[in-house]
């Protein structure tokens, strides 16, 4: 009962199980296709399962055993010939259902179907194109959570769950690894009284973007009260200048991927910086007329753009920014 079917029919070779490196190997994302005079094709997230539900769903769960390693082809033994079908042997949707619901047993019969598959009617009203699809998850609350560490000396930790989903574009697989789904979701919306527990145990999922462990960083988060106080560039200790202010996010950070820390060098986005081809007062600093053909290593050593400019490869008695090249520009 293999849900590579669709990928092995394409000529994709399954992973193999005792791979050191299999989740290098697992498809991302797995067309399970049905009839589409009833169903459009459902998108089953082959690798986020690999990472989530009670200490992680393992290849046996899905997938019957092989000697070699190497995953068959569920139509090899699976067909949905009513001829072929037997108690011990079920047809390939019966199989596919079967696998599902050994987990997913948080139906409601008003529409179970439509809780993965998207039907051609729901596809016309929405749009969708006629390809693997599934509706997405429900959005979970709340937008802040409030931990309580009193074993710390600023016992209050503030968490914006919403900005780290929305504004970082985090995945839950990001933060909530070995996790049962449905402590979260339910079919028709979040569970009731629902918590995350995972950042109540340790540091683990901060630690995967913050420095946990340097303990002069501790009241970045822990402080003695809740904050009100959101997320401001100023914190990543690079504040915007006028020009970046008016920037997506997307300008820097790449767009398909969550939100991460950036090296400052300015050459990640601009490859413009040659004499006479960079206009230096877009930086707020308009360089005086002896320092316009001054090559850019000149002041900044190694092109490194990030840390201030040195002075005194030219000038033994000047210092960065007691003395500047030029003329500073108003906001």
């Amino acid at each position: 009962m293999v849900f590579s079917l669709l990928l092995l029919l394409a000529g994709t070779t399954i992973f193999a199980q005792e791979s050191e490196n299999i989740l290098d190997q697992i498809p991302e994302s797995i067309s399970l296709r049905v009839p589409q005079v009833i169903f459009y094709p459902v998108n089953f997230p082959h690798r986020a399962h690999s990472h989530i539900a009670p200490e992680g769903v393992k290849c046996s769960n899905c997938h019957h055993y092989a000697e070699d390693g190497v995953f068959d082809p569920c139509a090899d033994c699976h067909t949905n010939d009513p001829a072929d079908f037997s108690d011990d042997l079920p047809t390939l949707f019966s199989a596919y259902h079967r696998v599902c619901v050994n987990c997913h047993r948080q139906w409601e019969p008003e529409n179970v179907c439509g809780s993965c598959h998207l039907n051609p009617e729901q596809a016309i009203l929405s749009k969708t194109p006629p390809a693997a699809q599934a509706p997405p998850a429900p959005p979970i609350g709340p937008d802040i959570l409030h931990f309580d560490t009193p074993k710390s000396v600023n016992p209050m930790v503030t968490f914006r769950h919403k900005q780290h989903v929305e504004t970082f574009r985090f995945e839950c697989v990001t933060c909530h690894e070995n996790q049962d789904c449905v402590k979260c979701h339910a079919y028709n919306g979040p569970a009731a009284s629902t918590v995350v527990t995972k950042l109540l145990e340790h540091h683990t999922p901060c630690s995967k973007c913050h420095a946990t462990e340097d303990q002069n960083s501790c009241t970045k988060c822990h402080q003695k009260a809740p904050t009100e106080r959101g997320f401001t560039h100023d914190m990543t200790g690079w504040p915007l200048n006028r020009f970046h202010q008016k920037q997506a996010c997307t300008a820097c950070h790449d767009p398909e991927k969550p939100v991460e820390r950036l090296n400052p060098t300015c050459t990640n986005c601009h490859q413009n910086f040659e004499v006479g081809e960079f206009d230096h007062a877009r930086t707020g600093l308009e360089l005086f007329e002896v320092h316009q053909d001054a090559d850019c290593s000149d002041c900044h050593i190694d092109r490194i753009f990030g840390v201030p400019p040195t002075c005194d490869n030219c000038h033994d008695e000047k210092a960065f920014p007691a003395d500047l090249p030029g003329e500073r520009l108003a906001n």
